[in-house]
Order: structure tokens, then C-alpha cells, then sequence
């Protein structure tokens, strides 16, 4: 394939992250879209030789990219990414896929009409450690999973300390914002490495002093197709960073940290510690790679629009569990699309 040609929509904090990564890839022709056209500016003169604007249809027009990355607030994600599908580029669409499920049947199905693929940006799938995790669950290395735990936090003023959190998406309900579609990844490690879930007893709050009109914490008991019950933590509270998963199997427990993995089985005098530890980034530059290759290839990834799907309906289950009190059951698998056996 010829030198990819690629828009990256949204010049914020990700969308700027992986106009750098694709710069360091090699990718030299990308354009750069924001609404705040003078941040589009910034960014290509940081990034160099990257085309920049604010109207997204004259760059689709004029650049007829391959790929165009959606890095906006979540609920702009649909209409952006059906005006790439519908001008023939594929679709890197970061996470969630939306805010709502409206829509998102409708914009799969586009992507199938148009041949081309949309590609989830869920970049803990990318993760070293958590994928020797998840290689060292289904190999049985603990025997048949019984529970586990998946817990992250961080306090969001940290998240990016060169902003003003409360004028960010995270802190706006009306832009998609809010822990639990924020931290999506926690649920999409669910579906990935535990496996699908069956149904979730879900509870949301704002308990702190932050000034969002989101919420701050969100709990899910999820219990799998596979009969484990796993329990999901998120929050924008903690003043330590902390990532952490669990898993606890008929013959031992396996942990993931972000120095790496351990496990023990019953009966071993000790831990087995296996260092994965990698640079925050690396993950970032693998599920871009995977992107490039996709497009290289004409081979949809596999991290597609329904698995973007499948999370966020069982994110979105999370919240309709914590609005009405009520444990909600899911299809299996979660939300098939229309007219898709």
C-alpha cells in the first residue's frame, strides 16, 4: 500500500498523543482537525508538516484519507465517524464508542455497506502485563476462575494537570463524561480476559467535593456466562494512582499490577513474579500499529465496532442497574446487530 494518508479529529490530550505516535511511526501524511483550529496549529507545528484545520469536510475532501482517527468527546464519536466511513476511510474510533447505544447499530451497519472497518481504541488490550495475564488465565494457570476484581482510580485534577478539569469532557455529563464511560477500559479488560458477562448489579455516585456534574465512583457486581463473579471499581478519587486485577481460580490466584504479573497456585511455597512493566505509551503505539496494518492489509482488526459495542452495552447496563435498583440481564452475546447471526 502507498504511504497512508490519516486525520486525526479532536487535537485534545489523546488525539495529540497519537498524532505523535503516527509521526514516530513513520506516518508523514497526517492532517490534524479541531473545531479550535489554532490547537490544530499548535499540534502541526509540534508534530511538523502536518496539514491542520477546523472543517472536517474540506480535509476529508482534500486529503482523502485511508484513516481517520475520532478523538473527540464521546459524543461527537458517531457523527465524525460516519462522515469518514461515508467518505471511504476507515475508522479508529477511541473509546466508548459512543454515549448512548442510539446510533451505533446504524453506524456499524454503515461501515459493512462502505467496506471499510471501524477499529476500537481500547489500548489496554495492548498492554504486555495484561496480555500475559489474560494468556496466563485461559492457559488454566489457576485452574477454573471462580472471582476476581478489577480496580483503577486516579483523582481527575491529576489526569491532566495542565488543564482545567471542569472545562474537560470528563467533567460534562452533556459531552459523554463521567468515570464510568471514561474508565471503559476496566470493562472491556472484563469481556477480554474474563470472558462475557451475563448480568450486573450497578451502583454510580458523586461523593466528593469535585466540581463535575458527573459521576465520581462507579461499582459493578458482573456475573459471567461462565458462572464467576467478578466485581468492577472506578473512580476519580484517588490521590495514588492505582490499577490493579484479580483473579482468583479453583487452583490459585493471578495478579496484574503495572510492574508486572504474579500468580500462586495451591500448594506453592511462594509467588512466581514475572516483571511486564512497560512504558505507559507502548500501548498507545501498538494499537496504532495495529490500525496501520489493518489498512496495509485490508484485514479488519479484531478490537472492531462490535467489541466497541458489547462494552459499552455493558457499561451502559452498569448505569440502567444503578438508575432503577434492579439487576439487569444481558443478551448473549451482549446486543447482537440487526440482521447478523
Amino acid at each position: 500500500m502507498s504511504e497512508p494518508r490519516l486525520i486525526v479529529v479532536g487535537c485534545g490530550s489523546i488525539g495529540s498523543r497519537h498524532a505523535r505516535n503516527l509521526r514516530a511511526l513513520g506516518v508523514e501524511r497526517i492532517a490534524l482537525c479541531d473545531l479550535d483550529r489554532a490547537r490544530a496549529e499548535r499540534l502541526a507545528a509540534e508534530v511538523g508538516g502536518a496539514v491542520a484545520g477546523a472543517d472536517l469536510g474540506a480535509l476529508l475532501a482534500s486529503e482523502r484519507p485511508q484513516g481517520v482517527l475520532v478523538c473527540t468527546p464521546p459524543t461527537s464519536h458517531l457523527a465524525v465517524a460516519g462522515r469518514a466511513l461515508g467518505a471511504g476511510a476507515h475508522v479508529f474510533c477511541e473509546k466508548p464508542l459512543a454515549a448512548t447505544l442510539d446510533g451505533t447499530e446504524e453506524l456499524l451497519a454503515l461501515a459493512r455497506t462502505r467496506g471499510r472497518f471501524l477499529m476500537m481504541g481500547m489500548c489496554y488490550r495492548f498492554h504486555p502485563g495484561l496480555r500475559r495475564f489474560r494468556e496466563l488465565l485461559a492457559d488454566g494457570a489457576i485452574g477454573r476462575l471462580l472471582t476476581g476484581q478489577l480496580w483503577a482510580g486516579q483523582y481527575l485534577p491529576d489526569w491532566h494537570p495542565w488543564a482545567d478539569y471542569r472545562q474537560e469532557y470528563s467533567a460534562r455529563r452533556a459531552q459523554g463524561g463521567g468515570v464510568l464511560l471514561d474508565s471503559i477500559h476496566s470493562f472491556d479488560v472484563l469481556r477480554w480476559a474474563f470472558g462475557e458477562p451475563a448480568e450486573v448489579t450497578g451502583m454510580l455516585g458523586t461523593v466528593s467535593d469535585l466540581e463535575i456534574d458527573t459521576e465520581d465512583v462507579a461499582t459493578a457486581l458482573v456475573r459471567l456466562t461462565g458462572g464467576a463473579i467478578v466485581q468492577v471499581h472506578v473512580d476519580y478519587l484517588q490521590r495514588h494512582a492505582s490499577s490493579r486485577i484479580e483473579a482468583i481460580g479453583s487452583e490459585g490466584t493471578l495478579v496484574w499490577e503495572r510492574s508486572g504479573v504474579r500468580w500462586r497456585r495451591a500448594g506453592d511455597a511462594a509467588w512466581t513474579d514475572e516483571p511486564c512493566a512497560a512504558d505507559p505509551n507502548t500501548m498507545y503505539v501498538e494499537e496504532l500499529r495495529a490500525f496501520l496494518d489493518a489498512i496495509a492489509t485490508g484485514q479488519p482488526p479484531a478490537l472492531d465496532g462490535d467489541e466497541g459495542r458489547a462494552t459499552l452495552a455493558l457499561a451502559l447496563a452498569v448505569r440502567q442497574s444503578a438508575e432503577t435498583g434492579r439487576r439487569v440481564r444481558l443478551p448473549v452475546p451482549p446486543l447482537p446487530l440487526a440482521g447478523v447471526a
